[in-house]
Formats: C-alpha cells, structure tokens, sequence
C-alpha cells in the first residue's frame, strides 16, 4: 500500500531495467490502454498463462504492473479502496490511511490517523462518509463475501460494510460492465446503533450491533439456483452450468426462454449484436464445444441444429468472443430463477428464500437474506434480467411498486 504514495507523490520517477529506464508517465499512459481495451485482450490472450506465476497474461497487461499503482484517474474514495483492496498491508487499517497521502484535500480532510480505535471503527466510518457524501448504496456491493472470508468476520463487521482488509473474489456486476443503473435515485437511508463518528469510547464499552435502515423496490424471492462456476475451472463446469441453467429457464415457460438465457449469461453487455444474432452464436458455440468436449452427452434437436448453424463468423472471433463474455460472466457465479419468474445471475453465496431487490440509489440489484425479527443481512449484487436499467425506479413512480423498508444487520 504504501508504496504508492512514493509513486505519487514523487516529482521523477523512472523505471529501470539495468541501466537503461524510461519516465514512469510512459508505462502509465500503455498500461491505461490495455486497461481500457481489457475485454478485447482477454479474447487475444484467451487461457494463456505465464509459466513462472501461472497469472493471466491479459490480466497482468490490464490490472497488475504501472496499472497497479495508477491512481490519477480516481475521484471518489470508494474508486481508490475499490483499486487498491488487493494491495497489501500489516495492519487493517492502513487500507485507508495510507491512501490520505494521496486522497484530493476534500477526501482526507474528513479523516485522521488514530491507530488506537478498532478496525471496525475505521471501516465503519468509511461507509458513513461515502454515503453521506454520495447519497449512493453503491458501496454495498463491495462487501460481498465468497468462500472462507463468508464465515470469518474478523472484525465483528456488519453485513453491509465492506473489508477492505481482503480481496474481493469475484468482480463485482458495475466492474464486468459500468452501464448499468438499476436505480439512478438519490439513496434514502440511516445508520442506528454503535457510534457515530466524531464520538469516543472507552476501550471496554461494547458496542451496539450497528444497523442500515434502506429503501427498496422488492423484485422477487429467489426459488430455484443452478450450478455455478468455481473461479478455477474448466470448459466442462461451463458446459455443464450452460445445460443446467438452460433447464431451469425452460421451466419457466417462456417463449424467449432461449434469448432470457443469453442475455442474462452475458449480462447484457454485447452491443455488436442484436438480440436474435446472440442467442445464434451463443448457443451455436455451446452446441460445438459440448459435442468436442462432452460427447458423452446427446444434444437435443435444438442443440443439433444449432451446432450445424452456418454463421458467417470465423473461429478465432467465436474464440474472442467466448473469453470477453462468456468466461468473464460465468465465473464465480451461478444463475438463480425468483418465485415471481425473474432470472438473474450472481455470485455463489446466494440461497433459495434469499429476498432480490433494487435500493435507492444503487447501481445494480442486490441480495438480501432474511435474518432475525425483521432483519436482513446483505449477501451480494446481482444482474436481474429486466431490472438493469431504471425499471424499478419507474415502478415505484408510477405506484406498481410500493417503496420497501430493509434494515440490514
């Protein structure tokens, strides 16, 4: 972490190899451009690995290297904890004071190194100041939990402040694609119980459980989850998550089952297509590899003729556009059907009764599951087909939705 206000803050910095060097501005501005183009580099480079650390050439050229310590282009404090979560520090709470060193003056002012509180003292406050200085729930997302980090709380958090301390382990649905905005309202919210900031306690006064009280539309209960990918994983978990989730839509009954489960599987983020034309590559490309990877396995009719599919487009751009957004997409996450009929994909830490809704002022959709008395703790973001784009805020305007009260714990 503390590095990068070196990088910063410094008035010339050259990068070495040997004797020879170049301005560190010039590795910036390259590896700004691979950032930029990180879809397109994950098609070139697809699988590929260096031998020495087995990481992905794509990502390295695009997230590791200059790309790791670039913070010229953050504004918000949530834009700089989110880039700088996987750097590493000793103590916790460096997570935020070592970026004050180069936070803009009207970030850092509100905070002031004190090694002497709790970590959930610290984090706590960083959620109240980007929430009362965004009026967004944006930052909700950021305290998803995956894996061991689900059942090791540390720092006795609750659900909805993020832990800055360890690396998220699945990209976030706004990080896969920035367009979205379920909800473009100004968030309506409050915090209850703990301590607010600027108070003090005494080093044994326990604190109370602290609560956020939210406003939501109510988009469904989750009934039914598939399959999901493991962040390792091979073509066969994808092809067999594909049949999995292929199934559960057709219980639906829908006409468009076919264009609901491309356009959820790739989060809605293709534009070079039309809808009818993605599903046609889509299920073409699935049909093709699970006849050479699965052939064990029967294809249906559908699945037949789909893999016979004449489509003008050659193998090395199908091969791009499995890794921009097939790969990416299904990654850590599973594809889960609501008791209202709605389909939507998430990471893997969702569960059947788990409550989906859009806040105010939130970005995305989120999960919540039921907890005790009335409350709720916050489990992840997710894409929901239908609701990605303002339709529940236009629900609740015009009186088809009643605004719903969630405190979560």
């Amino acid at each position: 972490m503390w590095i990068l206000q070196e990088v910063h803050n410094g008035t010339s910095v050259r990068i070495y190899c040997g004797t020879r060097w170049l301005p560190w501005e010039t590795y910036r501005d390259v590896s700004r451009a691979f950032r930029r183009s990180d879809l397109d580099l994950r098609g070139i480079f697809m699988r590929d690995v260096l031998e020495e650390t087995q990481e992905f050439i794509w990502y390295i050229l695009c997230y590791e290297g200059p790309n790791a310590l670039d913070l010229e282009e953050k504004d918000e404090l949530l834009d700089y904890l989110a880039w700088c979560q996987s750097k590493r520090c000793t103590d916790p709470k460096d997570k935020l004071y070592a970026l004050l060193g180069v936070l803009p003056e009207a970030i850092k002012n509100h905070f002031q190194p004190d090694y002497s509180v709790s970590v959930k003292r610290v984090y706590t406050d960083i959620v109240e100041y980007i929430l009362g200085s965004t009026r967004r729930l944006d930052i909700l997302c950021h305290a998803t939990k995956l894996g061991t980090h689900l059942h090791n709380n540390k720092y006795f958090l609750p659900s909805w402040i993020p832990d800055w301390s360890y690396q998220l382990q699945v990209d976030l649905v706004t990080e896969i694609c920035g367009k979205y905005a379920a909800s473009s309202e100004t968030a309506q919210f409050a915090i209850s119980g703990g301590l607010s900031r600027g108070l003090t306690s005494g080093s044994h006064t326990r604190l109370r459980p602290q609560r956020l009280e939210i406003k939501a539309v109510f988009v469904g209960t989750i009934a039914r989850v598939g399959l999901h990918i493991p962040e390792i994983h091979f073509i066969d978990d994808i092809l067999m998550a594909f049949l999995n989730w292929r199934a559960l839509i057709k219980q639906l009954g829908r006409v468009d089952e076919n264009e609901v489960l491309c356009r959820t599987m790739t989060m809605d983020m293709v534009e070079d297509w039309n809808l009818g034309q993605l599903t046609e590559i889509c299920f073409h490309m699935f049909a093709q590899r699970l006849q050479s990877d699965l052939p064990h396995i029967p294809l249906d009719d559908e699945l037949k003729a789909c893999s016979k599919a004449q489509l003008g487009i050659s193998d090395d751009a199908l091969d791009a556009f499995w890794a921009k957004y097939i790969e990416r997409t299904y990654e850590n996450r599973r594809l889960f059907i609501s008791e209202e009929g709605g389909v939507g994909l998430s990471p893997p830490n969702i569960d059947v009764e788990d409550v989906i809704c859009v806040p105010l002022g939130c970005s995305t959709p989120v999960i919540l599951r039921p907890w005790n008395r009335g409350e709720y703790k916050f489990v992840c973001d997710a894409y929901i087909d239908g609701y990605m784009y303002g339709q529940a805020d236009t629900e609740w305007k015009t009186g088809t939705k009643d605004l719903q009260t969630y405190i979560l714990v």
